[in-house]
């Protein structure tokens, strides 16, 4: 059941999401207004946007995804997935008053969700979106909304704002919800004092906006994309202003948010980011940015990253998954977090916790015998094992070391100390170790268990949940073969990140292949187990039936022709003096 489910997550949600977007966004006029950020008011505490569904429709369907939906191999299985799950919801239109296609073409512009302060009262909700041409679908849905409201003993009442019709719905716990109409947009919020200030803004009253709040701008200006690109989908979180708004109606969190300066988390001003799709050679590009105070203070000053070589290692093989490495300046983060940790626990509490609860445990000294040894370098690297299986998913986390002798010393002691559970192992030449859990007894098909293997390759402590990528990154080595690092892919990635960053030396590099993924989940949903746990779900559930129908019908197509669709993907990290920049990006095939 649980492999069933995971594997449909894995794959089809991918057709069925395009296809209902394809139909959802929809081309329309679009409602002439300001922006979301020239009416909601400064003190938006965040927000998530579609900044027009017209153009995120059109973008999407250019990109490989969009695209792949439509090849004619794949266009009949999420054609029928889509009709499939048109005709479950056809049973709720008698109720609703629309069908899905109705329903989900209604948004056609901008749409909207966010958070808006309000004085002596919680964080108001309020979303924003245009429905153009749609309005008389979107009033049916309001109506048919509004009635059932009603019928369980809410109270209805219009008030006359600016010649502006506002319905108020109350429900019999003091509930609220107030929504009105203008110029094909309905805008709807629970608190009716913050949709009268929408309404005011757009009506000409004066007072700053959220394009006048200095941190959204900062974090839009970093996110955007170049002149001619407007992202599709931008969002925005003050999430210390979050909870000072909620901590104004609740006493326990007032002592948190007293504590925050302590911890120097006030001085995280705000995050947010942005999503661009079909960008010339670029399938998408995502930004984020967390804005943070200079000079940086508490938990913000312990993330200490730093410029650094991000070549791949020797022993990084060609064939993963995804590869990430940092930089980190563990010294640092410990000599500012035991002094913080201290001042609000006691002085020398770090420290005492620290021997009790692992160097007792362990016999390790961490900041003697660990921490002078570490260079600051991290790896990590996802792979999928084959066949796929529930355990196929395999991670590893390398830390570059100064002193490997040191650390190997330290390791055998480790082993010696917990004999019965770690034992030596070899392969390719080299030694390892390997931690024995013990399966589940008296357990009806239990869970599989990680085993868990740790050693040192070339110049780096090497953890791997799983002893098949650990030899692999030791055949890897000794046999000298290809490495990530002489991957064609992963130098082109490299030099697309290179010509991104504009100069600014990345903390962190990655490199992601989706097509190892989706490979995964390709070969689950099509294994016996999961077609038969498919079957048995389909006796009890309409959607797993109409999806057991769909894929007998219509049986997924070869692989290769998915593939041909997936190119490989980026990642980089920035540090400056605004704050951590973060930027991903998926190439488009040669000839889409």
């Amino acid at each position: 059941m649980i492999t069933c489910r995971m594997a449909v997550v894995g794959v089809l949600r991918c057709f069925v999401g395009t296809a209902i977007l394809a139909c959802a966004l929809a081309a329309s006029v679009y409602a002439g207004r300001p922006v979301a950020a020239e009416l909601l008011p400064e003190n938006t505490l965040g927000l998530i946007s579609i900044t027009d569904t017209r153009v995120l429709a059109e973008r999407f369907m250019n990109t490989s995804l969009g695209r792949m939906t439509q090849d004619p191999q794949m266009k009949p299985v999420v054609v029928q997935l889509y009709s499939s799950l048109t005709e479950l919801v056809a049973t709720l239109r008698e109720s609703i008053g629309l069908s899905l296609p109705e329903i989900v073409s209604i948004p056609q512009g901008e749409v909207t969700f966010a958070f808006v302060a309000v004085k002596d009262a919680p964080p108001a909700m309020i979303l924003l979106f245009d429905a153009g041409d749609q309005i008389a679908n979107a009033r049916i849905l309001l109506q048919r909304g509004t009635d059932a409201a009603v019928s369980k003993g809410a109270k209805r009442q219009e008030v006359i704002v600016k010649d502006m019709n506002i319905t108020i719905l109350t429900g019999p716990n003091n509930g609220l919800l107030a929504f009105f109409e203008k110029d094909g947009t309905i805008v709807g919020g629970n608190n009716l004092e913050a949709v009268k200030r929408i309404l005011g803004i757009w009506n000409g009253e004066k007072g700053k906006v959220l394009s006048d709040n200095e941190n959204f701008g900062t974090i839009m200006n970093r996110c955007q994309g170049s002149k001619d690109e407007r992202p599709q989908i931008i969002w925005f979180v003050d999430p210390i202003n979050i909870m000072r708004s909620i901590a104004e109606q609740n006493v326990d969190l007032r002592v948190a948010v007293a504590i925050l300066p302590v911890l120097g988390l006030d001085g995280l001003s705000a995050i947010g980011g942005s999503i661009m799709y079909d960008v010339g050679q670029y399938d998408s590009i995502n930004h984020l940015h967390v804005l943070l105070e200079n000079p940086r203070s508490g938990i913000i000053k312990m993330i200490a990253l730093e410029p650094g070589v991000s070549t791949p290692e020797r022993w990084a093989p060609t064939d993963v998954a995804s590869y990430m490495t940092i930089h980190v300046k563990f010294d640092t983060a410990l000599k500012t977090l035991v002094p913080m940790y201290d001042s609000l626990s006691g002085e020398g509490v770090f420290a005492r916790m620290i021997e009790q609860r692992f160097t007792a445990l362990t016999g390790i000294d961490f900041e003697k015998q660990i921490l002078p040894a570490l260079e600051g370098r991290v790896t990590y690297i996802t792979w999928f094992e084959k066949p796929a299986s529930m355990v196929s998913g395999v991670t590893l986390v390398a830390v570059k070391l100064k002193d490997t002798e040191a650390v190997g010393k330290v390791l055998d002691a480790l082993a010696k100390r917990f004999d019965e559970r770690i034992s030596r192992q070899s392969s390719s030449g080299k030694d390892y170790y390997r931690v024995n859990i013990p399966v589940p007894q008296n357990v009806p098909d239990p869970p599989p268990v990680p085993i868990p293997c740790f050693g040192i390759v070339d110049d780096y402590f090497v953890f791997t949940n799983r002893p098949s990528l650990y030899e692999k990154v030791l055949s890897t080595l000794a046999e000298d073969a290809k490495s990530l690092g002489d991957d064609l892919e992963f130098k082109l990635i490299a030099n697309k990140i290179k010509r991104q960053s504009g100069g600014a030396k990345p903390v962190m590099l990655g490199f992601s292949r989706p097509e190892e993924g989706l490979r995964y989940w390709y070969d689950m949903i099509n294994s016996d187990s999961t077609r038969e746990s498919l079957k048995k779900q389909a006796q009890k559930n309409p959607f797993f039936k109409s999806l057991d129908t769909t894929l007998q019908n219509n049986p997924l197509p070869p692989f290769e022709v998915i593939r041909q669709y997936l190119a490989p993907g980026g990642s980089m990290a920035t540090d400056d003096s605004s704050g951590l920049h973060f930027m991903s990006f998926t190439l488009r095939r040669k000839g889409e």
